[in-house]
């Protein structure tokens, strides 16, 4: 039986992005174990592990992208968790004074009104696109209600509160394509 590949090969262009990939993966994977190893052997603050996310930040937004939902309000969502941690691990293992409070909801409702902003402009064509940012809402309001209930709440969580139910009820306009993008993600009747 003879075997006939269906594949056109590689040009020279996606092979050299591979090799470069490959290269940089190496080098991540490398810097990454020597960071761990020298925080490890000279004791202090866990600084390696906010410069390991940060690694996995470049390599996770650079030089990995999403082969499939590749789209401005997946990928601002998915920046803005990244880096929301990034925030949360250098206060929680750099600094420890609490100020990603402040922080992190300035980012959040930043990156809430950018998306807001990316399906407002055309619904009909964004909507199959909106999961991230319902995600993004979802975690916006559990992250107010935790502000609530464990810390004092500062200017920056109001917002985020405010803008993450406005975005909220402006989706209310266009309840039944919200409503049938979730029954498609979920597999609902």
């Amino acid at each position: 039986m003879v075997i006939k590949e269906v594949y056109p090969e590689l040009s020279k262009q996606n092979r050299a992005i591979l090799k470069i990939r490959n290269i940089v993966r190496y080098v991540f994977v490398v810097a990454s174990i020597a960071c761990l190893v020298t925080n490890y052997l000279v004791k202090g603050k866990p600084w390696s592990i906010v410069v390991v996310w940060s690694i996995f930040t470049a390599w996770n937004m650079i030089f990995s992208p999403d082969r499939f939902e590749f789209n401005m309000i997946n990928q601002t969502v998915k920046l803005v968790f990244h880096v929301c941690v990034l925030l949360w691990l250098i206060d929680i293992c750099l600094v420890q004074t609490g100020w990603y409070k402040f922080v992190v909801p300035i980012v959040c409702f930043g990156a809430l009104l950018l998306t807001a902003v990316f399906l407002f402009i055309d619904v009909n064509a964004q909507i199959h696109n909106s999961m991230p940012m319902i995600w993004l809402i979802i975690f916006s309001i559990g992250f107010v209600v935790f502000m609530v209930v464990h810390s004092e709440i500062e200017w920056p969580v109001i917002v985020l509160g405010s803008v993450a139910v406005g975005i909220l009820s402006l989706s209310i306009f266009y309840h039944e394509e919200f409503l049938l993008e979730i029954k498609k993600r979920f597999h609902t009747n």
